[in-house]
């Protein structure tokens, strides 16, 4: 997606203006990026955008974080995002924007990019119910579902231990 004339455009500053986003294959590129895609955030923006019905107010999710990790004439680095499994396939689409700038004054500049990116269904899913507090005065559940033929294991030896999101699970 880089647009560059040589490798050294590649190097300037410009370079790293580059943005890209991750949003649902049915989503538009100014949307809020799905909760399941972590690594990059977006700035919201209350903005009155023209429609085919007249001037309509938007939230906007066009200053996005973080730049490229590395940019040459042909191409360009993003790391660190990651896309979460959910109960069910997701596609996803990526939106690319040559300048963070120009992307926050015009949502037009965001491009989706050719192609998509599909993801498979977790094997594992949960859902809690009720409240969870340090007091334990209120009952919570928390219900462990796996996809049918996902893996083979005996429920009975599954275990399910809670920690705070900082420290996720590998601890």
């Amino acid at each position: 997606a880089n647009l560059f004339a040589s490798a050294a455009a590649a190097q300037s500053p410009v370079a790293w203006q580059q943005r890209v986003k991750v949003v649902g294959s049915e989503q538009e590129c100014y949307e809020e990026p799905p909760e399941r895609v972590v690594g990059i955030t977006c700035n919201t923006y209350n903005r009155t955008v023209p429609t085919d019905s007249g001037m309509v107010s938007r939230l906007l999710y066009t200053l996005c974080e973080p730049g490229p990790t590395a940019a040459t004439r042909d191409t360009v680095t993003f790391t660190g995002v990651t896309i979460h499994p959910a109960p069910s396939v997701q596609t996803y689409s990526v939106c690319f924007c040559p300048h963070r700038a120009r992307c926050v004054a015009n949502p037009r500049e965001w491009t989706r990019l050719t192609g998509t990116i599909s993801v498979g269904a977790a094997a594992f899913t949960w859902k809690a119910g009720g409240v969870v507090s340090r007091e334990m005065d209120h009952p919570a559940s928390i219900a462990v579902v796996r996809a049918p033929f996902s893996s083979y294991s005996w429920n009975s030896a599954w275990r399910l231990r809670v920690n705070p999101r900082t420290v996720g699970c590998r601890s």
